[in-house]
C-alpha cells in the first residue's frame, strides 16, 4: 500500500462538520480518481454521527472506495455486508452519544461559570490578563500596563483629541493591538499590526472596563452582533476590579457618542481650521487652493486662500476670500496678533479635578432592585432556598441604595497649573497641527469681517492708500477670560500697549505697527 497523501483538518470538530465538508478531508473526496482508500486513525476521528456515517459509506460505495481504521471498532467497513454496516451504524451511534455528553457536560459547566468569577476561555480584554483562580481555572484582573493606556486614552478623549490622533500616536509608540498582543505571547507572528479609531472606541466603550463579565450576543443567523454584561438576579456578574471608574466611563461614552453625530472632517492640514470664523455669518472658514493660468494656458502657481462656504442668502454672508500663504495672509497675520499678545505669558494646563457624582451607581441598583423583584414575581423564586437568596439579595441592594444616597455629591472642576514654558516657547516647536490643536486648546477665536462688495479680500493695506477705514477687513482676536486676565497680570509688570480681548488690528494701521514693534 503506497500512501499518495494526507488530510489533516486541525480545529474542525467531527461533531459539527460532515467530511465532505471538511477543508482538507473534503478536498480528497472531490478527487475520488487519485486514491483508492480512506485510512483514518479512529472511527470517531472520522464522523461522530450516524448521518455523517451512513453519507460516508454511501460515498465510498458510489466510488467504489474502501474504509480502514487503525484502531478502535472494526478495521475496515465492508460495503457489501449489511452486518458490517451495522456494526459501523452502532459504533457511529455510541460516537455521537458521547459527542453530546461531552457538549452536554460543556454547557452545564459554561452555564455555572457564567455566573461565577471564573474566565471561561479566550483573550483578556484590553486591559486585564488572565491569572489563576484561587478555586481552580482562570480569572482576569487588571493588567498595570494595558490599563494605564486606557486611562491614556480616555483622558486623552475628555481633553478633547480624536481617537484617530490617539491611535496614531500609539502606532508611532508600537503599541501592539489587543489581539497582536495575545498571539505575541504564544510566539505566533501578529495579524493585525495597527491600531484603528473603530479599534480603540471598541475599548473604551466596553463595559467590560467596568470589570463586569461579558457574553457574546448573536442575531438571528448566529452572526456575533456584540458583547453585553451578564446580569444574574438583578446583579452585574463582577470578574475584576475596573480599569476605569463609572463615571469616568459614562463620561468617556458620552463625548464618543456625541463625536459620532456631530464629526467635522478636513481632507488635508489646514492651519487654522476651528480657529478663524465669518464675521458675517459665524461659519468657519475652510481651506481652499487655486493655481494662477500662465498665457499659454499651462497651470502656474498655486495660491491658498480662507473661504467661507456657509454662506445663506437670508444672514447676508458675502462667501469671500482670504490670502492665506503669503507674509501678508490670514495664517502670518493670526500668528503675529497671537504672539504678540500672548507670547511672553507663561503656559497654563487646564487639569480636570475629578467631581464625586453616585448617580449612575445609584441607577444601576435601582434598575436590579427592578429586575430582581420582576424575577420574583415571574416566579424565578420558588422554594425556601430561593426566598432566602432574594431576601439576601435585596437586603444587600436596598443597604447600597442608602449608603449611595448619603454620600456627598461634588461638582468635577477644571484647575489651571503653571507649564513653566511660555506661549511663544511652546508655538516655536509645533508643526502646523499641533499649532492649530494649541490654538484651539487655548481657546483662541477669531473673526473676520470683509470689504463689501470685493471678493478676494486684501488683509493688510499700504498705510499711504487712502482707503477709509470702514472699508477695511476687521479681524477680531478673541481669547478666553482666564487667560486674558494673565495677560493683563503680566502687562501690568512690562510697558506694553494696552490690549484689549477683542484686538480689532485691521481698522487702524497704528495698532498694526504697535504689534509689529513688540519684543517678545
Amino acid at each position: 500500500m503506497v500512501v499518495v497523501g494526507e488530510a489533516c483538518d486541525e480545529d474542525v470538530s467531527a461533531s459539527t462538520v460532515s467530511p465532505a465538508d471538511r477543508p482538507k478531508l473534503g478536498a480528497w473526496m472531490r478527487r475520488p480518481d487519485e486514491f483508492d482508500a480512506f485510512i483514518f486513525w479512529r472511527q470517531d476521528r472520522a464522523v461522530r454521527s450516524m448521518s455523517d456515517m451512513a453519507d460516508l459509506c454511501r460515498w465510498a460505495r458510489d466510488h467504489g472506495k474502501r474504509l480502514l481504521f487503525t484502531e478502535g471498532g472494526i478495521p475496515e467497513v465492508d460495503l457489501t455486508s449489511p452486518t458490517s454496516e451495522f456494526m459501523v451504524m452502532a459504533f457511529a451511534f455510541a460516537a455521537q452519544m458521547e459527542a453530546q455528553a461531552i457538549k452536554d457536560r460543556v454547557n452545564s459547566w459554561y452555564g455555572y461559570a457564567r455566573s461565577t468569577d471564573r474566565w471561561t476561555g479566550g483573550a483578556a480584554p484590553f486591559g486585564y490578563r488572565t491569572v489563576p483562580h484561587p478555586d481552580g481555572g482562570k480569572t482576569l484582573e487588571v493588567d498595570p500596563e494595558t490599563a494605564q493606556l486606557v486611562r491614556e486614552a480616555a483622558e486623552r478623549v475628555l481633553k478633547g483629541d480624536s481617537l484617530n490622533e490617539i491611535v496614531q500616536d500609539w502606532n508611532k509608540r508600537g503599541i501592539p493591538t489587543n489581539t497582536a498582543r495575545t498571539r505575541l505571547a504564544k510566539g505566533k507572528a501578529p495579524r493585525e499590526t495597527f491600531w484603528s479609531g473603530f479599534t480603540l472606541g471598541r475599548v473604551l466603550r466596553s463595559e467590560g472596563l467596568l470589570g463586569r463579565k461579558q457574553e457574546t450576543v448573536r442575531d438571528e443567523n448566529g452572526k456575533k452582533v456584540g458583547m453585553k454584561s451578564i446580569l444574574v438576579k438583578g446583579s452585574y456578574v463582577q470578574i475584576a476590579e475596573p480599569v476605569v471608574p463609572l463615571e469616568v466611563w459614562h463620561r468617556v461614552s458620552k463625548v464618543l457618542n456625541q463625536r459620532a453625530t456631530t464629526r467635522e472632517r478636513s481632507l488635508e492640514t489646514s492651519a487654522l481650521l476651528g480657529v478663524v470664523f465669518c464675521g458675517a455669518c459665524g461659519r468657519p472658514l475652510y481651506q481652499n487652493r487655486s493655481k494662477a493660468k500662465r498665457p499659454d494656458g499651462t497651470a502656474g502657481k498655486e495660491y491658498r486662500y480662507y473661504r467661507c462656504i456657509g454662506g445663506n442668502g437670508n444672514r447676508g454672508c458675502p462667501r469671500v476670500r482670504f490670502r492665506g500663504d503669503d507674509s501678508n495672509g490670514l495664517e502670518a497675520l493670526v500668528e503675529m496678533l497671537f504672539l504678540s499678545k500672548v507670547g511672553p505669558v507663561e503656559v497654563h494646563r487646564r487639569r480636570h479635578v475629578e467631581g464625586e457624582d453616585h448617580s449612575a451607581e445609584l441607577d444601576s441598583v435601582n434598575r436590579r432592585i427592578r429586575r430582581l423583584r420582576d424575577d420574583r414575581e415571574s416566579g424565578l423564586y420558588d422554594g425556601e432556598d430561593d426566598e432566602a437568596e432574594y431576601s439576601e439579595t435585596m437586603r444587600w441592594l436596598m443597604s447600597e441604595r442608602k449608603r449611595l444616597e448619603a454620600m456627598p455629591t461634588r461638582e468635577a472642576t477644571v484647575v489651571s497649573e503653571p507649564t513653566g514654558e511660555t506661549y511663544a516657547e511652546v508655538w516655536s516647536r509645533l508643526d502646523t497641527e499641533g499649532r492649530r490643536r494649541f490654538l484651539i486648546d487655548t481657546g483662541v477665536r477669531c473673526e473676520i469681517g470683509s470689504v463689501e462688495g470685493a471678493r478676494r479680500q486684501p488683509l493688510i493695506a499700504d498705510a499711504g492708500e487712502a482707503e477709509e477705514t470702514a472699508n477695511r477687513p476687521l479681524l477680531n482676536l478673541m481669547l478666553p477670560e482666564d487667560l486674558e486676565q494673565r495677560v493683563q497680570a503680566w502687562m501690568d509688570g512690562h510697558t506694553l500697549p494696552e490690549v484689549t480681548t477683542r484686538t480689532s488690528v485691521l481698522l487702524d494701521p497704528e495698532i498694526l505697527s504697535r504689534f509689529t514693534n513688540v519684543e517678545l
